[in-house]
């Protein structure tokens, strides 16, 4: 099986900002796009996806495992009936320390099929399937509202609400509930699609804040908006596209805002990434799925190209083929063809997540 191969990426290329991710957990201390290259790229950020060595590196796959282990207590805890789910996983750990490598790992799961606990003879394939990107981005923020930091990021309302986010603002309803303030609202919206957020202090302290709920209105891209507005091309709606567009037009930033519905609430936490099954989420390891079709612990191969940015600052693409856990949820991500990867955190994993757009295949193993 060949690991991966590379390819000139088309600069055509939409964000999951566009399509409407609007998913759980991300963060970027700045994530304009440079015209600048950088020739000396080499960040392990960026070594995303397959490692160099075919054979499982001992702490990857000790992290995987831990995965599974972490994913394999909280659906054992979990209400309904799970216990299939349980067995599968426990089955899949096993068949993962056998195996030496993704593709020895492959063959045992495959090997596997028509046999309990992988009962089914058939697995379930789908082509066709549109796989988009999160992370968890890093701001630069304060705990005081100040000229440089006026754009908060609220905690959930005590009794809820299924009021918009413009009513919730306009009404001042959201006073009292702030927790940090960021740059701008851009950023602050931003932490909202990807639901989990990092802020950097100028004391260089950082604070980590979790999805806490939402308003339960549906989500509307900023990005759409603008292209159906005209205000930008289809191939501009990328997040340096957009941050660039409210740059140069900075008094329709708070409109465009306001026209998504959708208001996101956040917690303190611990650091951890936390997807909504409870499990906290490694990267290229765990998946945002419509959990009515892919429950959590659902054991999922992806076939998929990613972007790659290479050493001479151009972008392509390698090949990502990997076993998947899905822990996470979206109110975008709905229907049997639709992924969301966890790509894991830093303002060069979002360059990644930002431009995600690909179509590709997925096995699920039931």
């Amino acid at each position: 099986m060949a690991w991966c191969k590379v390819k000139v990426l088309s600069l055509v290329s939409l964000t999951a900002l566009f399509l409407g991710c609007g998913i759980f957990g991300g963060v970027s201390i700045d994530i304009r796009g440079s015209s600048t290259k950088d020739k000396d790229f080499k960040t392990p950020e960026m070594t995303l996806t397959v490692p160099e060595e075919v054979s499982f590196k001992q702490e990857a796959k000790a992290e995987f495992l831990k995965l599974i282990d972490e994913s394999l207590k909280k659906v054992t805890k979990s209400k309904g009936d799970t216990k299939e789910t349980a067995e599968r996983l426990k089955q899949f750990s096993l068949l993962l320390k056998q195996a030496s490598s993704e593709e020895e790992l492959y063959r045992l799961v495959k090997g596997s099929q028509g046999k309990a606990p992988f009962a089914k003879h058939d697995v379930t394939e789908r082509n066709q399937v549109l796989f988009t990107g999160y992370y968890k981005p890093l701001f630069k923020g304060s705990l005081h509202r100040s000229k440089n930091y006026a754009a908060p990021l609220y905690s959930a309302l005590r009794l809820g609400t299924a009021l918009t986010r413009r009513e919730l603002v306009t009404e001042g309803l959201l006073k009292a509930n702030e927790l940090v303030y960021l740059k701008d609202p851009f950023e602050a919206y931003l932490a909202e699609i990807q639901g989990s957020v990092g802020i950097l202090l100028e004391s260089g302290e950082i604070l980590h804040y979790a999805f806490a709920g939402s308003n339960n209105q549906k989500y509307l891209s900023i990005g759409s908006e603008l292209v159906i507005d005209g205000k930008l091309k289809k191939s501009e709606a990328t997040i340096p596209g957009i941050r660039a567009y409210f740059e140069t037009h900075p008094g329709s930033m708070r409109e465009y805002i306001l026209r998504n519905p959708r208001q996101v609430f956040f917690r303190k936490s611990l650091g951890k990434t936390l997807g909504s099954a409870g499990v906290e989420l490694l990267k290229e390891r765990a998946v945002a799925t419509d959990r009515l079709i892919y429950p959590p612990g659902s054991i999922i191969f992806v076939k998929v190209e990613i972007p790659l940015k290479q050493a001479d600052g151009e972008w392509g693409v390698i090949t990502l083929k990997k076993f998947m856990i899905a822990l996470d949820s979206g109110s975008a991500i709905i229907g049997p063809n639709r992924i969301d990867l966890f790509l894991g955190d830093g303002a060069k994993v979002g360059e990644v997540a930002g431009r995600l757009n690909s179509r590709g295949k997925l096995e699920v193993f039931e």
